[in-house]
């Protein structure tokens, strides 16, 4: 297969195949003539990387989930601990950003936003940063505060359910986590995650 056809069927611009192929995460063969020839297993890979970035996985992390999907010995504790980590991230930015929101509430509140010159919201990020690396607001007109930031739940042990085992794998071990990675593609339509590393 050209590039051109993979990069239809996995859902991935040509140039992050390109990049993909540069760091080592699919290796497509050559023909003589220096074109490659991309087999469906580097089809498998790319769709796998692109629901796996497309969930938020660092490079590193697909790098790492690739090859335990590859590994028919793997331990499933391998591949949770993996999507727990970046579960735990993925909920402190949440908290982060729902502090974040808080603050910046308080602030609009607490400002009448009319022609006067008295700003609240001006007021507040003159001050020095709180502890959490907020801004501290000022207590407004209505003596609004910023709102604490809800505790992000645990994360849950249903990830990897028993029911959601294929039978490829090794007894007792759990493919939910990368049977849903290397199955389901991006929805249609979605822009993968970007980082300053992927030119997707």
């Amino acid at each position: 297969m050209t590039i051109a056809e993979v990069a239809r069927r996995a859902g991935l611009p040509a140039k992050t195949i390109r990049y993909y192929e540069a760091i080592g995460l699919i290796r497509p063969l050559r023909q003589p003539n220096g074109y490659r020839a991309f087999r469906d297993s580097d089809v498998m890979k790319l769709a796998f990387l692109a629901r796996a970035r497309s969930l938020g996985f660092s490079i590193d992390d697909c790098r790492a989930l690739l090859a335990l999907w590859e590994d028919k010995g793997r331990a499933s504790a391998d591949v949770k601990r993996l999507a727990l980590g970046h579960l735990g991230r993925i909920e402190a930015k949440i908290a982060e950003l729902e502090g974040l929101r808080g603050t910046l509430a308080a602030l609009v509140e607490a400002c009448a936003g009319d022609a006067r010159p008295d700003c609240p919201i001006l007021a507040g990020l003159a001050l020095p940063l709180a502890a959490g690396g907020t801004v501290a607001p000022a207590d407004g007109p209505r003596g609004a505060r910023a709102a604490r930031p809800r505790r992000a739940p645990p994360p849950s042990d249903s990830i990897c359910h028993p029911r959601e085992r294929l039978s490829t794998f090794p007894d007792g071990a759990c493919g939910g986590i990368l049977s849903s990675l290397s199955h389901l593609a991006p929805p249609r339509g979605a822009r993968l995650k970007r980082n300053p590393d992927d030119p997707s």
